[in-house]
């Protein structure tokens, strides 16, 4: 028989009373740590995607070109790039004509890798059952 109450499996195995404290802090404890780890690992996906296009893309210009517009050699290119002085939109003007900007494809990485972690957590929840009456203390 199927219960099709909506609430996860772990709710319907610790639903006394005296449960309800411990089962809703892990739950709260659960998600404000995926909330943050999850912003964090977005953020530096995107920095590492922005970073390999810069780097990228000055593989492809003159570096006589680059050093009359930023006034630095390509040497220099990280501080360059900390400092904001260096973006991607900048480097598209020494770009070649018809070099499409790598602006749109820096989340790419970051959401295919959200859309997997999605996958593992609807796997993980479906494997989630009720505890074994075996376990549970005798009163």
């Amino acid at each position: 028989m199927v219960d099709s109450r909506p609430s996860p499996p772990i709710f319907q195995t610790c639903s006394e009373p005296k449960n309800v404290g411990g089962v809703h802090g892990r739950l709260l404890t659960a998600w404000s740590t995926a909330g943050i780890l999850g912003l964090l690992a977005i953020a530096r996906l995107h920095e590492s995607s922005r970073l390999n296009a810069i780097g990228e893309a000055t593989d492809q210009i003159d570096p006589d070109a680059f050093e009359q517009k930023f006034g630095a050699a390509i040497g220099q290119l990280d501080s360059l790039v900390t400092n904001n002085i260096v973006t991607i939109l900048s480097l598209m003007e020494l770009l070649p004509e018809g070099t499409v900007n790598p602006s749109s494809r820096l989340y790419n990485l970051t959401m295919y890798l959200m859309a997997g972690l999605l996958g593992i957590a609807l796997v993980a929840n479906r494997l989630v059952c009720p505890v074994d009456l075996r376990h549970y203390p005798e009163e």
